[in-house]
């Protein structure tokens, strides 16, 4: 946990936060996210290059249009500017968007 028995937050376990005492507070420069649509018809394999400095991202797929449903595939965390996205069949043009929150 972050918090001591006497209730003071350890600034030196938090990432991402500021703490004072008795509060803490998230560093608003923490989370970047990125969303494009995706899709051409032939490629089964995309590479998103975020420049979000983090290689292990919350990463999620949804379908472009209605219901919006998430969609499975292989993601590979290659590094901490890049993200690799492999479909079983091709997207159709923009058929999913990509959501990365780092």
């Amino acid at each position: 946990g972050y918090q001591t028995a006497s209730g003071q937050f350890q600034t030196n376990t938090l990432v991402g936060a500021v703490a004072n005492n008795d509060s803490v507070a998230v560093n608003s420069t923490v989370s970047s996210e990125i969303l494009m649509a995706y899709g051409d018809g032939t490629n089964t394999t995309i590479t998103v290059t975020h420049n979000i400095g983090k290689q292990f991202n919350n990463t999620q797929i949804y379908q472009t249009g209605s219901p919006y449903a998430q969609v499975e595939c292989d993601i590979e965390c290659l590094s901490t500017t890049q993200t690799r996205f492999k479909f079983n069949v091709a997207p159709t043009t923009n058929q999913y968007t990509v959501v990365i929150i780092g």
